[in-house]
């Protein structure tokens, strides 16, 4: 692995704990879904025994997963992904345009959706998403010229 790619595995690291993380909560039921903030509706569907809260998270964990490759793939630990530097540059603005909508939401934007999963659960979250998306920023910036050539082996 060139050295100089070896910074894209810590965002490989946060992503592969995001799909962890969901993939608990999932195995954890109706409690972890409580704890974890998500929105009362699903935790009642979920207690009426439906499939879409998992199918749900099951989608976040899957698009993570693919994230995850993608960074492993610019770590040279992968083979190199085609569109390599497109799909990482939209995954460093998905979070990072995640994260600081989320951190602005509960001050400008009066939704029932704020009370439901109350505005600690979008702080917190909405934080997570800022570090990660400038832990890929990071990655981004040091290995834009090298992200366009063919890893070496």
């Amino acid at each position: 692995m060139p050295v100089q790619r070896r910074v894209w595995l810590l965002p490989s690291a946060l992503n592969g704990a995001v799909v962890v993380l969901h993939l608990a909560i999932i195995l954890g039921g109706a409690t972890w879904y409580r704890f974890f903030g998500l929105a009362d509706e699903l935790v009642l569907l979920l207690e009426q025994g439906s499939w879409l809260p998992h199918l749900l998270l099951l989608g976040l964990a899957s698009t993570f997963a693919v994230w995850m490759c993608f960074a492993l793939s610019a770590a040279g630990v992968l083979r190199p992904f085609w569109m390599l530097r497109p799909v990482l540059t939209m995954v460093t603005l998905l979070y990072l345009v995640r994260g600081l909508a989320g951190l602005a939401a509960p001050l400008f934007y009066l939704h029932p959706a704020m009370a439901v999963e109350g505005i600690s659960y979008w702080i917190w979250s909405s934080l997570i998403c800022v570090a990660a998306g400038l832990v890929h920023l990071n990655a981004l910036v040091d290995t834009w010229d090298v992200l366009a050539a063919p890893v070496q082996r």
